[in-house]
C-alpha cells in the first residue's frame, strides 16, 4: 500500500513511504499529485551522490 485515503469522518491523503500528507482530498482524486511526487523524489535522492562527468 502506497497511499491512504480517508474521506470520512475527516479528509486526509497520506503517503506511507514519505509521510507526505494533505487534507485536499478532492484535488488528489482529480490527479493533482505533484506534492506526493516531489516528496518521493526528495526521499529517494537523499544519500545518493554521484559524480557527474
Amino acid at each position: 500500500q502506497i497511499r491512504n485515503y480517508v474521506l470520512h469522518p475527516y479528509k486526509l491523503v497520506k503517503d506511507v513511504r514519505t509521510a507526505h500528507e494533505t487534507g485536499n482530498t478532492e484535488a488528489v482524486l482529480d490527479g493533482e499529485i505533484n506534492g506526493f511526487l516531489k516528496a518521493y523524489l526528495m526521499m529517494t535522492g537523499q544519500g545518493e551522490k554521484t559524480d557527474e562527468l
